[in-house]
Formats: structure tokens, C-alpha cells, sequence
């Protein structure tokens, strides 16, 4: 069966992991898999994804550059279906099944991460009407499935299907970034993923600020790359925390920076975060992370981690402040994590799409 992956780009996303976990973790006896990218990665990390893939077996179709008009991918992206014969086509995210409209008639087609973290009612008729076209659309979870229906999609056409904690391969760089850290910043805590507005990571050097009161020798980590970047370090220098916060750019793998954290911050004021906390877990470290409906699905207030108000400066310094004063209570929340994570796994993940693109495709 031939199954082509659409995806935005091959950031490091929780998006961009899950299918490659997908594209990686098929078996090649009965599936051929090939990915197209609607614009092109200039930024080094990005290559590393692309590398990964390709070197994986998995060739991958850039069809635009940043900035053009997308009908010039919709065009590349009706070439591709035409040579490749796709029996099903898999979107993440709403840009591409809009260019997939744009291309023409294609084959069944799988959606997943269709919503936004934040709700955009101006396009909220587009975006009813774009979740009437999938055959099946992924969710993340009845949580998700629930929005899903909210937002207008089929209720017969939405699987809640759990994501998988991915397992790519180990890069040397990780290690070496966190090494040149000075040896005497012992303790850290960390943020991961797209610096953009809705992640609340403005928010998580305001709260290290309020406990460089308390704890003189804490840093945080913020891993990832985005359209906020700037800003954010220009608040971090602004309250003269640039030396304790830590800008480091998206990679595939985040596991040595979550081995040297004492801690994870979510503090998403949108609906996302599902991809690190996930990691977080299974890495056995507690979370602190906002009460969003994707992260209370999973998180266990007081058992596996901390549920705050989004957005709440003060409560996540609180809930942050007890778990460092409290290594056994930390400890504790961070074993059950693991244990619950543990259900995460590849296999189930890979082996229920594969379930969905055989009934659509039959």
C-alpha cells in the first residue's frame, strides 16, 4: 500500500516526530511511504530531519519555498500524487489540506492536527468546512475528538487514537550543547517546543524571575525554534535574566536536556504541549504544566504532575517551588509518570493508523 505523508515542514515538532515515527515504523513488506514537505527547511536543524528520513529509506518531495503562492505547491503536490499513486494521503495540519484542495481530486485522506491551539473564529467557517473532507481525521485522545466535533467534523469519521512517545535517533549535538553549560548552574528546569505567543514560554521567564528569590542558582532551558524568539529574548535581557536562561535551538533529540532538568514546564496558553509532556513522562520527570484539555487528559493532578490555571505566573512558581524543596515528593511523581507513559509506545501508535489506512483504502 502506498501512503504519502503532507506535511508543513520537518521542524522539530511534536507533529513533524509523529510522523516520522509513522514513516520510519511501517513495515516495509506492506507499505511504501513517501513524505512531501510544502516548504523548504533552510534552517540547519531542519536538515537533520530530512537527513534522517531519507537515510531511513523514506524519500521526501519539497513542493514550495517559504513565502510563495501556494498554488505553486498545489501544483508540484498533483504531480507527486500523479506519479507516486498515493492509495492514501495523510495531512498534518489545516495548511496542507488546504493546498491538497487546491491540487484537484486525490485518493482517501487521513487528517491529524487539524485544529489550532488557539481558536481563530474569523476562519472558523473555512475550517468547518475543511474537516467535512477526510475520510478519517486522528485525535489526539477523546479530549481532542471532542473539539473536533465542537469545531464541526463528523463524529463517524473521528478515531481517538494516542500518540506515540518517538523514538528517534540520538545526535552527539545535544550532549555538546549541554555540556558547554557552566558546570555551576546545577539545577534547571525546562521548556520545549515552537517559540511562538500560545506556548507561554514568556510567561516561564517571568516565573524564574519571581524565584531567583528563593533558588540563586536556577536556570531554565527553552529548546526550540519560532516566530517569538526574539522577543522572548529581548524580555530575558530586559529583566536581566539572560545569563540563567538558556536559548537553544530545536533538534531531534531533547533526551539529555530532560535527563539534566529537575523539572518540566508546560505552560501553554493554547491547547498544546502533548508531545513534550509525553516525553517528559516517559523520561520519568514531573511535569507542571497548564490545565488545557490535551494535557489533563494525560496528567493526573498531584500524582504525575501539576495541573495550574493557564497563564497563572504565581501558581507555577508555587507548584515549581515545592517540588525543588521536595526531591522525594519529585521523585514520586516522576515514577508514576514513567509508568503511565509506558502505554505510549510506537508500536500500538503505528499499528492502529495502519488499521485506519487499510479500511479507508479497502
Amino acid at each position: 500500500m502506498k501512503i504519502l505523508q503532507l506535511i508543513p515542514d520537518l521542524h522539530y515538532t511534536g507533529s513533524a516526530k509523529q510522523m516520522a515515527t509513522l514513516a520510519l515504523g511501517l513495515p516495509r513488506e506492506r507499505f511504501q511511504v513517501q513524505i512531501a514537505v510544502l516548504r523548504e527547511t533552510q534552517r540547519a536543524p531542519d536538515c537533520g530531519m530530512t537527513e534522517m528520513l531519507r537515510h531511513g529509506g523514506v524519500p521526501v518531495h519539497v513542493l514550495g519555498k517559504p513565502r510563495r503562492f501556494p498554488f505553486v505547491a498545489a501544483w508540484n503536490l498533483r504531480r507527486l500524487v500523479h506519479s507516486f499513486h498515493p492509495d492514501v494521503i495523510h495531512v498534518w495540519g489545516g495548511s496542507c489540506l488546504r493546498v491538497l484542495t487546491l491540487a484537484g481530486p486525490v485518493p482517501p485522506v487521513v487528517a491529524a492536527d487539524m485544529l489550532p491551539a488557539r481558536r481563530n473564529f474569523v476562519a472558523e467557517w473555512w475550517e468547518r468546512w475543511l474537516l467535512k473532507r477526510p475520510a478519517r481525521i486522528v485525535a489526539r485522545g477523546e479530549a481532542e475528538a471532542d473539539r473536533y466535533r465542537r469545531a464541526g467534523a463528523p463524529a463517524a469519521n473521528i478515531i481517538p487514537i494516542a500518540p506515540a512517545i518517538p523514538r528517534l535517533p540520538f545526535f552527539q549535538e545535544s550532549q555538546d550543547r549541554l555540556a558547554s553549560l557552566s558546570p555551576e548552574r546545577t539545577r534547571f528546569v525546562l521548556c520545549a517546543g515552537s517559540m511562538e505567543p500560545h506556548r507561554g514560554f514568556r510567561n516561564a521567564i517571568w516565573t524564574l524571575d519571581i524565584l531567583n528569590i528563593l533558588f540563586d542558582d536556577l536556570h531554565l532551558l527553552l529548546v526550540g525554534d519560532g516566530p517569538d524568539r526574539a522577543n522572548l529574548e529581548r524580555f530575558a535581557r530586559g529583566i536581566q535574566l539572560r545569563d540563567r536562561v538558556h536559548f537553544i535551538k530545536a533538534r531531534a533529540d531533547i533526551r539529555p536536556f530532560l535527563d539534566r532538568a529537575e523539572l518540566i514546564w508546560v505552560p501553554s496558553v493554547g491547547d498544546c504541549g502533548l508531545s513534550i509532556t509525553l516525553e517528559a513522562m516517559a523520561a520519568g520527570k514531573p511535569v507542571v504544566a497548564s490545565n488545557v484539555p490535551s494535557l489533563r487528559a494525560i496528567i493526573r493532578d498531584g500524582e504525575t504532575g501539576f495541573l495550574i490555571p493557564p497563564g497563572e505566573k504565581v501558581a507555577l512558581g508555587r507548584r515549581t517551588r515545592e517540588l525543588l524543596r521536595n526531591p522525594d515528593l519529585a521523585r514520586r511523581m516522576g515514577e508514576s509518570g514513567r509508568r503511565l507513559a509506558a502505554s505510549y509506545t510506537p508500536g500500538n501508535f503505528i499499528a492502529r493508523i495502519a488499521e485506519v489506512y487499510r479500511g479507508i483504502a479497502a
